[in-house]
């Protein structure tokens, strides 16, 4: 299958689910979903089919009560080259048993039983029941099996798959798949020791099975028309059958198997398969096959609390109760469940997934990979049908579940507006700062105010009485404007750098001597600009002092102007942050999605800065305001002469 097989592939809308109305087309946008992120869903979904580890995969995704995906891509029958199409009908296996549990609830609604109650009440068989102890030893059962114990599979009843493997071997020697009709089938699976203590742990096991003879002994039904005349039907699900008819035998998919190094081999021709024959006993726990569009039904009433084409399957509170975690009470007994990996708990007759919001997805999946999740919080469900046995080295639920969230839009919260942020005035002349105890000079007046604290850069006002403190090794690199009072340095080598009040300058990192604030008349007052990230703790400049950047480069008068109009001066490029002299004319220009964060200081002119949401500012000569990264906008200078501006970035 190296080529490109037949592609089936279409986005369309439904009318809400609680209607029958016509169907409308809407856009992807209006329900929260990525178009490219659903091409990108089937392009890692379809490579599967290309690399011939499927034969074919179809997949659909309900969105606000909308499908918003519906794909086939691939084989139903390989060498006859028949295509998956919406008329395909797979085996569903297990995902039987949230429709046996549904059918049950039914029955708990009208008050045919209670949760509690022990099942031997209804099926007297399972009254004296036995159970492994901890010496492997058959003794009799302590605990009765509960109804609630067979929908959360807290029973004790097994697949034959257990980790006790005389337990297992009772399985096979019981043949209970030879069963002639569900009684003979509950006569000796109720001879079969349990597991262990119902409710006291978890096994995934026959328990659906027995739902669906308890549902017949309730209602008087069969389980096959009880289910047909109140779920199926009612749902419209009109292709999904316990056994099938022999008019639909031809949209029957052929069953594959992974062979010898994956290459696919069939497992299961459709006339040839059980499904098309009378089974010999009703299987609620595995015993239907189905379609897509029918099975997105049952979703669909799911998603709407129990409702569908006017009928009330359900009600509210009752899917509430079904799709919580009702195995809290056995953790009690046995803290650590062998439920599979990627759950968190098991309601009555589903999985249950808790998120990080501490919300809940749940559903099911069939023994050849037929998969589905309801998210009630997004208001959304997916499935995927594919008939491959075994399916799970190739991981696709997990895949497939990802590659949908992926494709959610997420609307709970505003988009944040990304736009300049001007530096608070009032700060800037040492208004609101707050007094710091200083450990190593714990006399010394200290106050600081933090400006601004981005992913790449941070501002602060410092202010401090006169005071002195030497460095063996200047930790940081630091940008700094003195804007009242003087600073002094002295090197180890009694070289001395004096600053006074509106310069700017650089202090290296690795400086080694002194530093000393000098208020004027009391205090000293800084705006510190410092990078975020931190170079490696060995690594220092090359410079050895403090830099003090020259006036006479600020505002140069015979600036050679390139080619755009714009002029760029390296100031000071060192192993933390770079200082960068910016001169230009008047200009209009699109920002599209700057690179880096920036702290700007404009020295001459003005601009006005536009988001691309409308927002507009305007920032003055004297003003400090950063650009952020990513940001997309307009920018208008202007000037009498040329703009002129500093502007810090971190250089990490």
């Amino acid at each position: 299958m190296k080529k490109i097989v037949t592609l089936i592939s279409f986005l369309f809308i439904i009318a809400n689910a609680c209607t029958q109305g016509e169907n409308k087309l809407t856009s992807l946008k209006s329900v929260s979903i990525s178009k490219t992120k659903l091409d990108s869903l089937k392009t890692v979904l379809h490579r599967y089919v290309d690399s011939e580890q499927l034969a074919g995969i179809q997949t659909a995704i309900l969105k606000n009560g909308n499908l918003v995906h519906y794909n086939s891509y691939g084989y139903a029958d390989i060498k006859n080259k028949k295509p998956l199409d919406s008329l395909s009908i797979f085996r569903i296996f297990s995902m039987t048993k949230p429709i046996t549990s549904v059918g049950l609830m039914q029955l708990y609604e009208q008050g045919k039983f209670k949760l509690e109650d022990p099942i031997h009440l209804y099926i007297p068989e399972f009254k004296e029941m036995t159970v492994y102890n901890k010496d492997n030893k058959i003794i009799p059962a302590k605990r009765q099996i509960k109804i609630i114990d067979l929908l959360r599979h807290s029973s004790g009843i097994s697949y034959g798959r257990s980790p006790n493997p005389s337990l297992n071997t009772k399985y096979t020697e019981a043949s209970l798949g030879s069963s002639k009709g569900l009684k003979e089938f509950i006569n000796r699976i109720s001879k079969l020791p349990l597991l262990f203590e119902p409710g006291t742990d978890y096994e995934y096991g026959h328990s659906t099975d027995i739902c669906g003879y308890l549902i017949e002994v309730l209602s008087g039904q069969s389980l096959d028309e009880y289910l047909h005349e109140n779920v199926l039907n009612p749902l419209k699900m009109k292709d999904t059958h316990f056994q099938l008819p022999e008019h639909k035998i031809n949209h029957f998919t052929t069953g594959y198997r992974s062979g010898e190094n994956g290459k696919l081999e069939i497992a299961e021709l459709p006339n040839e398969s059980m499904f098309i024959n009378k089974p010999s006993f009703i299987k609620g726990g595995g015993g239907l096959v189905s379609t897509t569009n029918d099975y997105l039904n049952f979703c669909r009433m799911l998603l709407n609390k129990g409702v569908l084409f006017d009928h009330q399957i359900l009600k509210p509170e009752t899917i509430d109760l079904m799709t919580k975690d009702h195995l809290e009470s056995v953790r009690k007994h046995t803290p650590r469940l062998r439920i599979l990996s990627g759950e968190t708990g098991f309601g009555l007759g589903f999985s249950i997934a808790q998120k990080e919001d501490k919300s809940i997805v749940y559903g099911w999946g069939g023994a050849v990979g037929t998969y589905f999740r309801i998210d009630p919080k997004q208001d959304l469900a997916y499935l995927m049908m594919i008939q491959l046995s075994p399916y799970k080295q190739l991981n696709l639920r997990e895949t497939f579940q990802k590659l949908v969230n992926n494709s959610i839009i997420d609307t709970s919260k505003k988009q944040k507006i990304i736009k300049p942020i001007l530096l608070d005035k009032s700060m800037l002349s040492g208004t609101g700062l707050k007094p710091v105890k200083l450990k190593d000079q714990p006399n010394r007046e200290f106050f600081q105010g933090q400006l601004y604290r981005g992913e790449a850069l941070s501002a602060y006002m410092i202010s401090s009485s006169t005071a002195s403190k030497d460095f063996e090794n200047f930790p940081i690199e630091e940008f700094v404007y003195l804007s009242n009072g003087s600073m002094n340095f002295n090197t180890l080598n009694t070289k001395s750098y004096e600053f006074e009040a509106n310069n700017f300058l650089a202090i290296p990192k690795g400086y080694k001597g002194s530093i000393k604030t000098i208020g004027n008349p009391q205090y000293h007052l800084e705006l510190s600009i410092i990078s975020n990230k931190r170079s490696h703790q060995k690594e220092v400049s090359k410079l050895k002092q403090p830099l003090l950047i020259d006036k006479n480069l600020l505002y140069l008068q015979n600036i050679q102007l390139n080619e755009n109009g714009t002029y760029k001066n390296i100031l000071y490029s060192g192993i933390e942050i770079i200082i960068i002299l910016e001169v230009e004319k008047p200009r209009n220009l699109i920002l599209d999605n700057t690179q880096k964060e920036q702290i700007i200081h404009i020295l001459e002119g003005s601009v006005y800065i536009t988001t691309k949401d409308g927002i507009k500012q305007v920032f003055k000569k004297g003003d400090f305001f950063v650009l952020p990264k990513n940001f997309n906008g307009k920018w208008e200078s202007n000037s009498s002469d040329l703009f002129r501006s500093i502007i810090i970035k971190a250089n990490i």
